[in-house]
């Protein structure tokens, strides 16, 4: 799975989301909610918990972006919500957003806004499609290492939220109950995810 790029968004994130999401009027009218790369589906629990109509898809462990165009081809939704693997992120958000009604949510590494030196979306996708509301997270270890200890990620993660025709919202910082929510909820993250791990070995 490591190869995969499974990284299990933690619900305290989700949840937040959604809080913001509501807070602001961005997601009063929402009844349904998509994820193309659902993995474990973590990022949908919370969404289901709060009565959405939620679907899913996943992407082939040999992923390509012909398999992006098709777990695309007929999925429409209010939301497209996901945790992307972070080297097809840019091509995914990109599909998401043709097929959702009112909004798409990206949970990504901060660093993906890092603007490259080459040619492609890396370049210029952030510049040219800038985020209604940035979420920042608390940092946070999703794996372990190679080493096998629970270890946090070079930089903290980001929610990128886009809303078509709402105003430019910026930077969101967590609230101080998130902490204490994620403290609560990592024991239970790490038994799920070592429980994964163990039976794709």
């Amino acid at each position: 799975m490591v190869d995969y790029e499974f990284y299990p968004t933690p619900e305290p994130f989700t949840r937040w989301l959604i809080y913001e999401l509501r807070q602001r009027g961005l997601m009063a009218s929402s009844r349904s909610v998509h994820d193309p790369c659902a993995g474990d589906l973590a990022i949908l629990r919370p969404f289901q918990e709060q009565s959405f109509n939620v679907s899913a898809a996943d992407l082939d462990p040999h992923w390509g972006l012909d398999v992006v165009d098709a777990v695309y081809a007929s999925t429409r939704a209010d939301w497209q919500v996901t945790n992307p693997p972070f080297s097809l992120a840019l091509q995914i958000v990109e599909q998401m957003g043709r097929n959702a009604a009112h909004g798409v949510a990206l949970y990504h590494r901060c660093t993906l806004r890092e603007p490259l030196k080459g040619l492609g979306l890396g370049r210029s996708f952030f510049r040219d499609h800038p985020p209604t509301m940035t979420l920042w997270c608390p940092r946070f270890a999703h794996q372990r290492n190679a080493k096998g200890k629970w270890a946090t990620d070079s930089a903290t993660c980001v929610w990128s939220v886009w809303v078509p025709g709402a105003p430019v919202l910026g930077d969101v910082w967590p609230p101080d109950s998130l902490f204490d929510e994620l403290k609560a909820y990592t024991p239970e993250y790490r038994e799920h995810v070592d429980r994964l791990m163990a039976s794709r070995l």
